[in-house]
């Protein structure tokens, strides 16, 4: 009742539960089916357990990526362990779940830093990464102005919001997500599928297609610069960087390098 009230009352499109995994699937199950009779919503479970996608939830937090970057961060995991993230999250989750992608939140943010702490230099990258790869990301806590600063957990600690410096990339990023059907969420979206290098550990290059829209990312995730090429048998391919509208061509016979952390988001069609 409590849950149909607000959607009455204040015409609410949907609810974010916390800690969604300590209340019984069987009442998210039945609060879901009743809700949307009242009116079609969007559920976001703060929780990463498989069975809140087939009837309750939309959305959850994709908590095991996250980690993931910030340990491949601090240098203790590295590109390979992203790739298998995908592969595992592919076989467990079904194909029209939103896994969302996020850098920072509230819990993060207070407890074990900023991204910045927990980031350094990878921030842009990793915030390029939750726009790119399949789910839906999130921009959450002063993201926008590079807020710095741990937030009181309990207590009113408001943001200083500056100059928005990172409203500009933020934006641009929105933009590339919402012209590209290929980085669209669930079955709107793409699969990604790697483009081995040879230096996987190091870069994490991928591209996703849908119909005739092609988005391919080339990071690397590493605090280091790094000299690889393409792995693969064709012919050379030739695609359009992202912003600069220059033409960026790929062949197993080429070198590339990237600056540490530096990354390249290419657009083309497909053949």
């Amino acid at each position: 009742e409590a849950l149909k009230y607000w959607i009455v009352e204040a015409d609410v499109d949907g609810y974010r539960c916390d800690v969604a995994g300590e209340v019984p699937l069987e009442f998210w199950d039945r609060a879901r089916k009743e809700l949307d009779q009242v009116k079609p919503l969007f559920m976001l479970a703060e929780a990463e357990e498989v069975d809140h996608h087939f009837h309750a939830y939309d959305m959850s937090y994709a908590w095991e990526l996250h980690h993931i970057m910030n340990s491949i961060a601090r240098g203790e995991k590295n590109a390979n362990d992203l790739a298998a993230y995908f592969v595992k999250n592919d076989q467990r989750f079904p194909e029209d779940a939103y896994r969302m992608c996020f850098i920072t939140n509230h819990d993060e943010n207070s407890w074990n830093g900023t991204e910045y702490e927990r980031m350094g230099n990878a921030v842009n990258t990793f915030a390029m990464l939750s726009y790119t790869l399949p789910g839906m990301p999130m921009i959450y806590s002063g993201q926008e102005s590079a807020f710095d600063r741990r937030l009181l957990f309990f207590e009113k600690d408001s943001i200083d919001w500056a100059d928005y410096s990172q409203a500009g990339f933020y934006r641009e990023l929105g933009q590339l997500r919402k012209e590209n059907p290929a980085l669209w969420s669930g079955l709107a979206g793409a699969k990604m599928k790697r483009a081995k290098t040879t230096d996987n550990e190091s870069i994490f290059a991928f591209h996703r297609k849908k119909d005739d829209n092609v988005v391919m990312v080339i990071a690397n995730l590493s605090p280091a610069a790094k000299e690889f090429s393409f792995k693969y048998k064709g012919k050379e391919k030739e695609l359009i960087e992202w912003k600069s509208d220059k033409v960026f061509k790929i062949s197993p016979k080429d070198t590339l390098v990237l600056k540490p952390w530096e990354y390249i988001v290419l657009l083309g069609k497909s053949e």
